[in-house]
């Protein structure tokens, strides 16, 4: 995040930046409202990068020379949903994994753009509903999906594991 938003890729081997690119994207000019730029941007297994933007509403995915390949963002979501990205990961399948903070749900999608699977928070028992939101998601090999957010409103963090038709087994 920053003036301009700045994406870099760092070698934790080396600690060298291999990657430093200013995203060319329409940003608020006052630095007070920086902090919902993007989350946890994901490079692809072909080396694209997905980046959420929070406050634009959309994962834009750009190339290795930052061209943008692919987007999916408000228009693309069911009417009346809100949309705001928080994480979005490129499966095994082609399809991207993405949590939607403002839109309480986890969306996955084809390369057309085609919600695939939908999880909307309210549709898990109310234990498991995750407080205040989901941040994070990640799919395992069993197909099973892990739903994150920092938990208790911000008390401690929340791990909730469904299966792909939605049942919580942990």
């Amino acid at each position: 995040n920053g003036l301009p938003p700045r994406l870099k890729v760092a070698n934790i081997k080396t600690g060298k930046i291999e990657v430093e690119h200013d995203l060319d994207c329409i940003q608020p000019a006052d630095p007070r409202t920086i902090h919902p730029q993007f989350r946890r941007v994901r490079m692809t297994a072909d080396g694209h990068y997905l980046v959420p933007y929070l406050n634009l509403h959309k994962v834009v995915e750009y190339d290795k020379d930052f061209n943008v390949v692919w987007t999916f963002g408000t228009n693309d979501v069911p009417a009346g949903m809100k949309f705001s990205p928080w994480a979005a990961i490129r499966l095994k399948n082609g399809n991207t994994l993405i949590t939607s903070e403002s839109g309480n749900a986890q969306i996955e999608v084809n390369p057309d753009k085609k919600i695939v699977w939908l999880l909307k928070n309210e549709e898990l028992p109310e234990p498991y509903q995750l407080r205040p939101a989901p941040q994070s998601v990640t799919r395992l090999a069993n197909g099973d999906t892990i739903l994150a957010s920092r938990g208790g409103n911000g008390k401690g963090p929340q791990l909730v594991e469904v299966t792909p038709d939605q049942k919580v087994v942990w």
